[in-house]
This record gives C-alpha cells, sequence and structure tokens, in this order.
C-alpha cells in the first residue's frame, strides 16, 4: 500500500472524517498500542476507559473522530471542548463568547507515515468544523514531526509548560493555537 500512496498525488478532497463507533475499538487499540503512538501519547487505563466509555454512548471529556484517506482509516482525532472543563494552562486563550476545542491527533496506520497527511488532514478537519474559533494543541517538546506539521496546518506556538500530573507528567510540551 504506501508505494501505491507515494506515486499518487495526495490531495485533501480524499479525505473524510467521521465518529468513532464501538466497531472501531480494536483498530483504535491496536493503533494506541504502535510504537510510533506510544512514545507521545497516552495509552494508559484513564485514556482507554475514557474511550470504550465513548464508544458504548457515554461522552465524558472527549470524541473520539476517525480519519479516512480513500475510505481507508489512518488517523484518529481527539477533540474537547475547553469551554466545558478548562485546566488552568489553558485559561488565558479560552474566551466565554467564543468556541474553543482542544484537539490531539495522530497517524495510526503505518502505511500512511511520512507521506504529508497530517498538516492536511488537521487542515481539513478544522475547516469542517467552522464553528469553532480557536483550537488548541499541545505536542511534547520532544516530537519535532508533530510541531512541524502542526505549523502547516496553521498551528502556532504561544507557550510552553510541564503538566504537573497525569500520564505526562513533568513532560515538556508546547501550546500551540490556531485561530479560524
Amino acid at each position: 500500500m504506501r508505494s501505491k500512496l507515494k506515486h499518487r498525488e495526495l490531495n485533501d478532497g480524499e479525505i473524510s472524517f467521521c465518529l468513532a463507533q464501538s466497531r472501531d475499538e480494536d483498530l483504535i487499540k491496536s493503533w494506541l498500542d504502535k510504537p510510533h503512538v506510544k512514545n507521545y501519547w497516552d495509552n494508559s487505563s484513564d485514556l482507554l476507559e475514557n474511550l470504550q466509555n465513548y464508544l458504548q454512548g457515554t461522552k465524558d471529556i472527549f470524541d473520539y473522530w476517525l480519519g479516512f484517506y480513500d475510505m481507508q482509516p489512518y488517523a484518529l482525532i481527539m477533540t474537547s471542548d475547553a469551554n466545558d472543563s478548562t485546566p488552568e494552562h489553558l485559561l488565558p486563550w479560552v474566551k466565554p463568547k467564543e468556541i474553543t476545542w482542544t484537539i490531539d491527533f495522530m497517524i495510526g496506520q503505518e502505511d500512511f507515515l511520512g507521506l504529508g497527511l497530517s498538516s492536511m488532514t488537521l487542515a481539513r478537519f478544522i475547516n469542517t468544523t467552522k464553528q469553532v474559533n480557536t483550537w488548541i494543541i499541545d505536542p511534547s517538546e520532544s516530537n519535532h514531526k508533530a510541531i512541524s506539521a502542526y505549523k502547516k496546518a496553521g498551528f502556532k506556538i504561544v507557550d510552553s509548560f510541564a503538566p504537573s500530573t497525569g500520564y505526562f507528567k513533568d513532560v515538556p510540551h508546547y501550546l500551540m493555537i490556531l485561530k479560524h
């Protein structure tokens, strides 16, 4: 598959999204277990429990979206409404009369890595949700590929922080913002 993709002109018209459903659980869990994902993603029991609850119809914090290229699933996007529960480090960026969402993103399917799809996928997803005024993403400072892709998609680094609790406790992160 990789060689087929490399020799095609990629355009975002072939990218689509849908909310994850219970039938997608094994696929998403397999992606979370991939070495290229484990380095930068929280695959703790808390996330897995949140995912399972969501797929069974109980929303907690996040919505889970699958990204498709030519109808083949390859990416996972997590979104949350930052106005609902705002961590302290996000407060300066969340305005009461604006809609602000957090987003997290990964390419889970290895055949789709290194093809330039990350920035294209994020830009396409953001353009399908025009009601959102501000997007927030917070990559690890050591995740240079993700930071580059987020910049290409329009995000700008506005701050840095290290979470004081949780899976990424004391790991330096950038706070990146995209105004829509």
